[in-house]
């Protein structure tokens, strides 16, 4: 069955953490980002991760790694909110949180904050 999921990013899929094709990359955790709450969460590279992306299954849970100031203030360097459309998903118990298969999920929608 699809759902939808969210994530932030580029438009490339690029995220904060791994790249567009699910390999870490750590980038939460370079001085660039060190003013995110969430740049201080350690997600490194797990080999059961490798071509899925971490996505939150609502705008709401999304909120809790996130809050809106922030997501604002990426949205003026080139990061969104993502919504995903994906039926390959499961629920990752070791980071307590949702990915989707980068390889056949859905961009459906971009969302700006204001």
């Amino acid at each position: 069955m699809s759902k939808l999921f969210y994530r932030i990013g580029v438009e490339s899929g690029q995220g904060l953490w791994y790249n567009n094709k699910g390999e870490f990359t750590g980038n939460i955790h370079t001085n660039e980002f060190s003013w995110l709450k969430a740049s201080q969460l350690k997600m490194p590279f797990e080999e059961q991760l490798v071509n899925y992306l971490s996505v939150a299954d609502s705008l709401e849970h999304l909120y809790q790694w996130f809050d809106r100031e922030e997501i604002i203030r990426l949205q003026q360097i080139g990061f969104y909110v993502y919504e995903y459309q994906s039926n390959d998903y499961k629920f990752y118990d070791l980071y307590k949180h949702n990915v989707i298969n980068a390889n056949t999920s859905i961009i459906t929608n971009r969302i700006t904050l204001k």
